[in-house]
């Protein structure tokens, strides 16, 4: 009982996530407790702004959910600042106590949640029966019903394609690190929950996510071999007509286009008229009801939505941290290409951006938490990539190696014993530095620079299979 106990204790944050995709109003309700709490923690502390600059931005949404509130006069509005609170404790808790074995389970609850919501999306006749019991599993939301697509336990089908794809996403990033490894047999295992996660999107009906898991598939293949990734692309172009037919409800695509045009020019005239503070994403709907007569909740448009819901205010504080974002893992990219975790944030990150431009998955309170938590593991984990440490490290490395290439030298022979006591003392600070920060534990290639010279900022590599000793 007691080690019962100490497990939950130890691992609240991921069961909340957890039921957030299981029972979503009871994981929502307790995941809202600890956000809330997190933020208490901080303001007490004065540390609201210590984490990252990130928190401007939470900031910047509740400036203008408040400034909205009152240009509008309508004080309820002022209910969105506890969605943003919500997702800034998030924020503050991944960065104060996140840790790889804790990321690590991430990935897998969202593989985990996604093949769940599956499964339990053949279930909707059986659960539309009991309303009540649908509404607690996320199946079917109150007085909405009879979607002919795949629903999951997100109340809606687009929803749940943003799930599914992080998945598959997640779950590609793994089958790299098998092939790197040449674990053939580890990696024709996780072909089994891709299928299903893949059939999942599919069968969500979704257009832009049909789209977004072809993107997924070509750079998971870019970054596998680029001879199948080549020839991919060549099949795409050969077969590219062919595909348009598989695309999900590709009889209606004209149609939902023009329907979509509409929304964005729509939701650009709101923004006209509510520039500075937006409308909020609650007061969305009765803008757009009362101005345009139909209803229609937020802007199927991650960029207009931003706009739109947060005014100027919000939208350039949005782009701001997407900017910030993609040049970061750009750099990672282009510049250092060797950290442990690029696989995972190069495959996952550009789910929210892919979907977002069709749609806008993140104003479901499910989805925005999961953006959120991949948002604040790539925050936490490439603020510590790009550290003074890396500089340490590389400056230890290369005095390490030239500390090898002196010790065979007959006139040094003298001397041996010291030089390898050195080179020990090294190697030992170089594992203890590196550890904490996740960094792969493969020596930096060769630097065959004299030691004077100032040397480039790279680190250690990871072309070869990591150990994460999670």
């Amino acid at each position: 009982m007691n080690s019962l106990i100490h497990f939950i204790k130890e691992h609240a944050f991921e069961l909340a996530a957890v039921l957030c995709f299981a029972l979503p109003p009871v994981g929502l309700f307790i995941m809202l407790v600890f956000s809330l709490s997190e933020l208490y923690r901080h303001i007490k502390n004065k540390r609201l702004f210590s984490s990252s600059p990130v928190s401007l931005f939470f900031l910047c949404l509740l400036a203008a959910t408040t400034g909205a509130a009152v240009q509008m006069g309508e004080p309820l509005l002022l209910a969105e600042s506890l969605r943003i609170l919500f997702y800034w404790g998030i924020f503050l808790k991944i960065m104060g106590s996140g840790t790889r074995g804790r990321f690590k389970h991430f990935r897998w609850i969202v593989i985990g949640c996604g093949l769940y919501g599956i499964f339990i999306g053949w279930l909707p006749k059986m659960l539309s029966d009991a309303p009540v019991l649908a509404f607690l599993t996320g199946t079917e939301l109150l007085g909405f019903k009879h979607y002919n697509r795949l629903i999951g336990s997100t109340y809606n089908p687009n929803f749940t394609m943003f799930l599914l794809l992080v998945g598959i996403s997640f779950l590609f990033a793994e089958m790299l690190k098998d092939a790197g490894k040449k674990d053939w047999k580890n990696l024709i295992w996780k072909c089994i929950p891709l299928f299903f996660l893949s059939k999942g999107v599919f069968d969500t009906g979704s257009r832009a996510g049909f789209i977004s898991m072809i993107c997924i598939y070509f750079i998971f293949f870019f970054r596998w071999n680029k001879w199948i990734f080549g020839g991919g692309l060549l099949f795409l172009a050969l077969g590219a007509g062919k595909l348009a037919a598989v695309i999900p409800r590709v009889h209606s695509i004209e149609g939902s286009l023009t329907g979509r045009e509409k929304i964005w020019y729509h939701s650009y005239k709101i923004f006209e008229t509510h520039f500075l503070f937006g409308t909020t994403p609650l007061g969305f709907g009765q803008v757009y009801a009362s101005l345009f007569h139909k209803n229609i909740y937020h802007a199927h448009d991650i960029f207009i939505g931003f706009f739109v819901e947060y005014g100027a205010i919000g939208g350039i504080a949005f782009l701001a941290v997407l900017v910030m974002g993609m040049f970061k893992l750009g750099r990672l990219f282009f510049i250092k290409r060797n950290y442990r975790y690029l696989n995972i944030f190069l495959l996952s990150l550009p789910v929210i951006v892919l979907t977002g431009f069709l749609d806008e998955p993140v104003f479901s309170p499910q989805i925005g938490m999961l953006a959120v938590v991949l948002l604040s593991y790539w925050e936490w984990y490439s603020k510590r990539m790009f550290q003074p440490h890396v500089a340490f490290l590389n400056r230890l490395n290369v005095k390490h190696n030239i500390l090898k290439r002196q010790l065979p030298k007959p006139e040094l022979q003298s001397i041996s014993r010291a030089i390898t006591g050195e080179i020990k003392a090294i190697e030992s600070v170089v594992h203890e530095t590196a550890e904490p920060f996740e960094i792969c534990k493969k020596e930096v290639r060769n630097n065959r620079g004299k030691p004077d010279e100032k040397t480039p900022d790279k680190e250690l590599s990871d072309k070869t299979p990591d150990k994460e000793n999670e």
